[in-house]
C-alpha cells in the first residue's frame, strides 16, 4: 500500500488499515485441491481471475508436509513464484532446495498455504486464503 494515490475501496468486507475491502478467491486451480500424482516440475498454478499484484517484496513460499507441525524443520520444500497476468505460478526453487537439503518425496501429501491479504488487485480488493492439499506423483 505505499503506492501514491491509491485507496482502497470502501464496500463491505474485511477491515484493512482501518479501510474495508472486498475480497476476491481463486477461480481455478491446477491441481485442484486433493490431486494425487502431482508433478511439481510442471508447477502449481491458481488463476484468480483478475490481475494481481502481491501486498509484499517476497512472493516466495514453502510446501509444508500435511499433518506436520509447521515448526517442524522436516518436509518443507522452497517455492518460487511469478505473476503472469491472473496467474500465481509456483515451482520448486531447487537452488534453495540443494542449500538446505530439502527433498520433494514421492507420494507424499503437501500443502500450500496462501494467506489472507497476499494479494490484491488494481482497485485495492485483497484475496481470501486458502490452503492447496495435493499428493506428489
Amino acid at each position: 500500500m505505499k503506492e501514491l494515490g491509491f485507496i482502497p475501496i470502501l464496500d463491505t468486507g474485511t477491515t484493512v488499515f482501518n479501510y474495508k475491502v472486498g475480497e476476491f478467491t481463486a477461480i481455478h486451480l491446477s491441481p485442484m485441491n486433493g490431486a494425487a500424482g502431482v508433478d511439481l516440475q510442471k508447477g502449481i498454478e491458481i488463476d484468480f481471475g483478475r490481475k494481481i499484484k502481491p501486498t509484499t517484496n517476497n512472493l516466495d513460499t514453502m510446501l509444508f508436509k500435511a499433518n506436520a507441525p509447521i515448526e517442524s524443520e522436516d518436509g518443507h520444500v522452497g517455492m518460487t513464484a511469478e505473476i503472469k497476468g491472473n496467474k500465481l505460478i509456483y515451482f520448486p526453487d531447487y537452488d534453495l532446495m540443494n542449500a538446505l537439503d530439502e527433498v520433494i518425496e514421492s507420494g507424499q501429501k503437501y500443502q500450500l498455504i496462501i494467506g489472507d491479504g497476499e494479494f490484491r488487485d488494481d482497485v485495492g480488493n485483497i484475496n481470501h486464503g486458502f490452503t492447496l492439499e495435493f499428493t506428489t506423483k
